[in-house]
Formats: C-alpha cells, structure tokens, sequence
C-alpha cells in the first residue's frame, strides 16, 4: 500500500470579508472526526453523455464507522453541478441530524470555496451554492477540501450507484469492496 501526502484546505463560516486565506496543511490518508463527532464526505459521479449525474455523502463517527449515508441520481449539466450538489446532499444530511460544527468533506475544491466566500458563483450553481451557504452558516458547518485519495468511500459510493450495482442495505451491510476500503481508510491508531 503506498501512502501519499496531500494538501487539504479547511474553510469554516465567516461572516468576516478580510479573512485571511485558508491554510494548506499536510494529512495522510483519510482522517476522522474529533472525538465524539461524525464528519460526512461527498462526492459526485457526472455521465456527460447522459447528463445525469449521482451524488454520495456518507456520516462516519471518530472511529471511522459509517453511521448513515445517502446516494441520489439526478439531471446535471456539469461535474461542478454534480458536485455542488453532493456537498448541498452533506450539509442537509448535517441539518437533518442537527448537528453543528460538523465537517462536510469534498474532493471538489472550487464548491468548497464557494460554499464560503462572498462572490457570485456561476451562474448554473446558483442556486445550489446558495442553498449550501445558507445550510453551513445555519449550522456552523465546516466545510473542507480533501484529495479524492482521502475520499474513496464517497467516491466508491457515488460510481457504483451510478453503475444500478449499489445494494439497497449498503450502509448496514457494506459490500465486501466497500469494507475493504473502509477498513483501510481508518487509521491503524483507531484499529
């Protein structure tokens, strides 16, 4: 197994306009919640001869465990749409479990950014970078950007739903790849 460094960017709800940028900081691997916390991860498949897209967002405690998830297929015009709305599916799944301070997690970098800053997105997220504005200053959500090596569950998620292979039970019971990557995404400090 080869062990990768990535740079992640972590944005929190300002309501300051001179915030300082975000800070890159080195991780390995996927990390968990603070103790205690869940952190839910998103991503998002997009068929562009389709236009159809699926979006994934998967709530797992500090150790790691999936607690619930969520797959949804949908219209979509562009990954960045795709994307956009797997972080919007996270930051309702926060809202719906009222929980606050909680770490919604993407491989997308520009919604990540969106999501927080005060300019105008593009014009075909609108609605959708709106919406997750909206739901992290509500809930003073986290949200953070991580590589998509850090975000294989959600990734894993979001292609097999788009390929109809997910099964109906796959939170209770994870299929055996996705245990596997589950299993391999916790730190050996939490095994």
């Amino acid at each position: 197994m080869t062990v990768t460094a990535c740079s992640e960017i972590v944005l929190g709800h300002s309501t300051h306009t001179d915030t300082p940028a975000p800070a890159l900081v080195e991780t390995q691997g996927w990390q968990p919640a603070p103790s205690g916390e869940c952190k839910i991860n998103c991503d998002a498949s997009f068929n562009r001869c389709r236009s159809i897209a699926t979006a994934a967002a998967i709530m797992r405690d500090s150790a790691g465990r999936v607690i619930d998830g969520l797959v949804s297929s949908f219209p979509a015009s562009s990954t960045f749409v795709a994307e956009a709305h797997a972080v919007r599916m996270a930051t309702m799944m926060a809202q719906a479990y009222d929980l606050n301070s909680t770490i919604v997690e993407s491989d997308c970098k520009e919604v990540i950014q969106l999501g927080v800053d005060e300019t105008v997105p593009p014009w075909e997220g609108l609605a959708i970078l709106l919406d997750i504005r909206h739901l992290v200053s509500e809930g003073n959500l986290i949200l953070k950007w991580t590589t998509r090596n850090n975000n294989k569950v959600a990734n894993w998620v979001a292609q097999t739903y788009a390929c109809n292979l997910l099964p109906l039970d796959w939170v209770a019971n994870p299929p055996a790849a996705l245990a596997a990557i589950i299993s391999a995404d916790v730190p050996s400090s939490l095994h």
